[in-house]
């Protein structure tokens, strides 16, 4: 896999800023509503107004977290594992590392599901664990779909570009290279 392009980052984060602007100025905005709206007659708008800018200011900014950390990790994905390789980092270390990591996971898991599970007065309910164990493993069954990626980490050989996502980072790279925050880097 080739370096990252330094501008595709620089516009990624500039993209990024973008959007976080927005987000405030539909907060921004929320906040002029509630106290410029004549309060007297039209309090429903301004109330529904106002939600309504601030459930938008909100979406816009968490979807440009998930967005430019998507797109940051995408591009980044092997440089952790790289430099475990190049510390010496064997085998046997990143397969007990994943083990420990996945029993820990799942006691967690469990363990939040159990506590929300006592809130409903479910938890010692074996056809509700019955219930989630197929929802998690038959329908919809998520977790099977992600079992051969799982072990597939486990392969002595194992790199994380094995799991090929070029294609993705190739249709951002394009939709961004037509970004003003792209020209003014290059």
């Amino acid at each position: 896999m080739a370096e990252p392009d330094y501008r595709f980052t620089l516009a990624n984060e500039r993209t990024y800023l973008a959007w976080l602007r927005t987000a405030l100025a539909l907060l921004g905005g929320a906040v002029a509503i509630s106290q410029l709206i004549d309060r007297s007659g039209l309090a429903w708008l301004r109330i529904g107004l106002g939600v309504a800018l601030v459930l938008l200011g909100l979406v816009v900014s968490v979807m440009s977290v998930w967005r430019w950390h998507a797109a940051e990790e995408n591009e980044h994905k092997a440089v952790a594992f790289d430099v475990f390789k190049a510390a010496g980092g064997s085998y046997p270390e990143r397969a007990l590392a994943m083990i420990g990591a996945t029993v820990i996971f799942w006691a967690k898991v469990i363990e939040q599901q159990y506590r929300m599970m006592k809130v409903d007065g479910t938890h010692h309910s074996l056809s509700e664990w019955v219930k989630l164990g197929k929802f998690m493993f038959v329908e919809p069954g998520g977790f099977l779909r992600l079992i051969p990626t799982y072990f597939s980490y486990f392969r002595p050989g194992f790199h994380p570009w094995d799991h090929d996502n070029t294609k993705l980072l190739e249709d951002w790279k394009l939709e961004i290279a037509n970004a003003p925050e792209y020209r003014r880097v290059a």
